[in-house]
C-alpha cells in the first residue's frame, strides 16, 4: 500500500521526445528548437505536430497508474505478452536516463492491460482504457486538418 503507483516520473519540461511501436508502426516526435516535429525517417516529418495533441499525450503518460503490481509474475511469461517487448512506449528526458513502458495483452476479465518497466516493477496491470490512450499511432499526433487516411 507504501507503493507508488505512478508510472511515470517526470517533470514534463524535461521531456525532449518519446517513440511509441504498436501496431507494426514505429515513431519518434522530438522536441527541436521548442517545437515539436516528427523524427527524420518517421514517414510523417512533412506533417506538422499538434503541440496540443503532445502536451495532452504526455499528460496521460504522467496520469498512468498501476491499478495492481503483480510480484509473483514474471514479465518473460508468454501469457502476458511482454516477452519480445513489441509495443512500448519510450520517454526521452533533457538529462535523465529514458523510461520505457512496455505494454502486453489485455485481459478482458480484470479490465486492465499487462505493463512491465525495465528496473522499475516487472509487471503490473494498467486499467484498458488508459492502455488504449497510450498505444497512440502518429496520427494521433498531426494537425486535424492535416491528418492522414490509412488503407
Amino acid at each position: 500500500s507504501l507503493r507508488r503507483r505512478l508510472i511515470f516520473n517526470f517533470d514534463p519540461e524535461e521531456v525532449r521526445g518519446f517513440q511509441i511501436r504498436y501496431g507494426g508502426k514505429v515513431f519518434d516526435i522530438l522536441k527541436k528548437d521548442g517545437a515539436w516535429a516528427f523524427a527524420k525517417n518517421s514517414g510523417y516529418e512533412d506533417k506538422p505536430v499538434e503541440p496540443a495533441l503532445v502536451d495532452a499525450y504526455i499528460e496521460i503518460l504522467r496520469s498512468t497508474v498501476a491499478g495492481e503490481f503483480l510480484d509473483g509474475g514474471d514479465w518473460k511469461d508468454d501469457r502476458w505478452g511482454i516477452k519480445f517487448k513489441q509495443n512500448y512506449v519510450n520517454v526521452y528526458f533533457e538529462k535523465e536516463k529514458p523510461q520505457i513502458l512496455y505494454l502486453g495483452y489485455p485481459s478482458r476479465e480484470l479490465n486492465a492491460t499487462y505493463v512491465h518497466m525495465d528496473k522499475i516493477f516487472d509487471l503490473a496491470l494498467v486499467h484498458s482504457k488508459l492502455a488504449k490512450r497510450l498505444e497512440s499511432g502518429p496520427e494521433s499526433f498531426i494537425k486535424s486538418d492535416q491528418r492522414v487516411i490509412e488503407k
